[in-house]
């Protein structure tokens, strides 16, 4: 009985520490929109595994496996304000918001990274769509 007790609190540790030993990869970096930092944002990795991080004063840093991926990058600018509840004078208001970011950095993303093992650094200098001259 003890051997089998053992062997199973050996088993699960061996478990444990296979995903202890993957590497990881560090991705830090300033985003831009038109030579301005993007003040408050997200920042979205898409790959064999996904995940996201705030985009603060301009900056952002998100640890991911090594591995290519997709990048998302999104920011909305306070527009105004609005009733909760139509029709209430009570109401408390929520905010009315506007994406900043061209959907050729998020929704049809044309943005890619290759994370290699360790620190990584990339600066995304993102340009607003320019409407076509007539």
């Amino acid at each position: 009985m003890r051997c089998a007790v053992c062997l199973g609190w050996l088993m699960v540790v061996a478990i444990l520490a296979t995903g202890c030993g993957s590497p990881q990869a560090t991705l830090t970096g300033k985003i831009t929109l038109d030579n301005r930092p993007v003040v408050d944002g997200q920042i979205r990795l898409e790959g064999n595994e996904a995940d996201a991080a705030s985009i603060k004063d301009g900056a952002y840093e998100i640890k991911m496996p090594p591995g290519e991926y997709k990048v998302q990058i999104n920011a909305s600018i306070k527009t105004g304000e609005r009733p909760a509840y139509a029709g209430d004078p009570n109401s408390p208001k929520i905010d009315i918001t506007e994406s900043i970011i061209p959907l050729k950095y998020n929704v049809n993303t044309e943005l890619k990274v290759d994370l290699k093992a360790g620190p990584n650094q990339h600066d995304f200098n993102l340009v607003s769509d320019v409407p076509a001259e007539q």
